[in-house]
């Protein structure tokens, strides 16, 4: 049986590193690579190596920012939709506005950014990493 390898999610390479929470998305794209690319990469833990640390939070925060601009986005077309529909008795621009906010959801997902899989020493280690971030700075 083939040991588990973990793979750093920034830079590709083979490191330790705190693993990604394995949520729907992550699942789903495993199941694409399985099934569409024939890679069986199931036994692969993905990480987030102390060296790419700074430009993963980085990315997740401007991930996190951009989920919630697109679906805020998509709430102020669905009033639009829930006011004309009061105006003009037509149901159809709600369900665009559903549709709508569906769309930009989508949209987000292109910038991906998984969270991370904390428990217990767990964040005693990313403490450490933040703490060596701010003295390699002074």
């Amino acid at each position: 049986m083939e040991r588990k390898k973990s793979y750093c999610l920034i830079c590709g390479m083979e490191k330790a590193g705190i693993p990604i929470k394995e949520d729907r998305i992550v699942h789903a794209m495993r199941w694409l690579n399985k099934n569409l690319r024939r890679v069986d990469n199931s036994m692969n833990t993905i990480v987030i190596c102390e060296a790419c640390y700074p430009k993963y939070s980085k990315y997740h925060k401007k991930f996190k920012s951009r989920q919630a601009a697109y679906v805020g986005i998509g709430i102020v077309f669905l009033l639009l939709g829930i006011v004309e529909m009061i105006f003009t008795k037509n149901i159809g621009a709600v369900v665009m506005g559903l549709v709508f906010i569906a769309i930009l959801y989508a949209f987000s997902l292109l910038s991906y950014v998984p969270d991370l899989d904390i428990r217990g020493r767990m964040k005693e280690k990313i403490e450490k990493w933040k703490e060596n971030k701010i003295k390699k700075k002074a």
